[in-house]
């Protein structure tokens, strides 16, 4: 459906109230959050100890190993 000229005026002048700084900040967090969007283990020097940590923590949780006073 195209856009009549009165709609599209309408719409470049909400683009043009828009602070140009959102538009940046939405960009670096995208930039931030790829990574942790990607499957598997990050490859960090220390990813595999935390995540055998972790392992043992739920380990210990789930065997009642800690008991909760």
């Amino acid at each position: 459906m195209p856009l009549s000229s009165k709609s599209l005026r309408r719409h470049l002048a909400l683009l043009g109230k828009i602070d140009p700084f959102i538009p940046v900040c939405v960009l670096l967090s995208l930039l931030l959050v790829e990574p942790l969007l990607k499957p598997g283990l990050p490859n960090t020097a220390d990813g595999l100890l935390h995540f055998f940590r972790s392992a043992l923590w739920r380990w210990a949780c789930k065997s009642k190993f800690l008991v909760q006073a």
